[in-house]
C-alpha cells in the first residue's frame, strides 16, 4: 500500500520532497516491525540522507530518523553502532532542543540499555540515573516515563545481584505504576512479573505466592 503513493511522489515531486519522504520512512518502519532490518536500514538511510539534503543532519525533523538507524541496530545486537548512532542524536538533540527535553530523555535511557545488554553495568547506571533525574525535574516522580526508569534500574540490580536494591526500585515502580496506570495495565504487570521472578528466585516464595494472589497471575513462569 505505501509503494503506490511512493511511486507517485516520485513521479510528481522527486525522491527527495517532503511529501515523499514520509512515505519512505513508513515504508522503513514497517521492515522494522517485521524484523527486516537489513531493508529498514536501507529505507532508513533513504530517508536520512534525503533530510539531511533538504532541512540538514541536525534539523529537529532529522534527528528523529537518526534515532531510528540507532534503534535498528539495537535490535540486531549491533551494539557499537548504535551507540554511535544514539551518540549523534543524543549531541543533536542536546543543541536543539535542551538536556531535559522529552526526546533528549529518550535517548539517554536506550544508551543506558545498550550498556545493559553488554553488561557494562556501571556506565547504564551512570545513563539511567541521567534519565531518572531529567524525568523527576520535566516531569514527575510518577510519571510513567519517570517509572519506566525506576523499573529498569531495578532490572539492573537485579541483573548485578544486589538484590536489596533490586527489590528496592521493584517496589517503587510497582508503587508508582499501579498508583498511576491500575493494577491490570500491562507495564505494571510486567513489573509484576519480574518482582514475582525475584522472589521466587531468592527463595521467598510466599511473596512470590502473595503477589501471584493480589494481582491475579497464573502460577508458572513468570517472564
Amino acid at each position: 500500500m505505501d509503494r503506490r503513493p511512493l511511486a507517485g511522489y516520485e513521479n510528481a515531486l522527486g525522491v527527495d520532497h517532503p511529501r515523499t519522504l514520509p512515505t519512505v520512512h513508513n515504508m522503513a518502519l514497517v521492515f522494522h516491525r517485521q524484523g527486516q532490518y537489513d531493508k529498514a536500514l536501507e529505507w532508513h538511510g533513504r530517508v536520512l540522507a534525503g533530510q539531511e539534503k533538504v532541512l540538514g543532519a541536525d534539523h529537529p525533523r532529522t534527528l528523529p530518523t537518526v534515532h531510528d538507524m540507532a534503534r535498528v541496530f539495537h535490535r540486531q545486537g549491533q551494539y557499537d553502532k548504535a551507540l554511535e548512532w544514539y551518540g549523534r542524536v543524543l549531541a543533536g538533540y542536546e543543541k536543539a532542543l535542551g538536556a531535559d527535553h522529552a526526546s533528549t530523555l529518550i535517548t539517554v535511557q536506550n544508551m543506558a540499555l545498550v550498556f545493559q545488554r553488554r553488561g557494562q553495568y556501571d556506565q547504564a547506571l551512570q545513563w539511567y540515573r541521567r534519565a531518572l533525574a531529567g524525568y523527576e525535574q520535566a516531569l514527575e516522580v510518577d510519571h510513567p516515563e519517570t517509572l519506566t526508569t525506576v523499573h529498569n534500574m531495578a532490572v539492573l540490580f537485579d541483573n548485578q545481584g544486589q538484590y536489596a536494591k533490586a527489590l528496592e526500585w521493584y517496589g517503587r515502580a510497582l508503587a508508582g505504576r499501579e498508583k498511576a496506570l491500575g493494577v491490570n495495565h500491562p507495564l505494571t504487570q510486567g513489573t509484576v512479573r519480574c518482582l514475582i521472578n525475584f522472589h521466587e528466585k531468592t527463595g521467598q516464595t510466599e511473596q512470590a505466592h502473595i503477589l501471584r494472589t493480589r494481582f491475579h497471575v497464573p502460577n508458572g513462569p513468570s517472564n
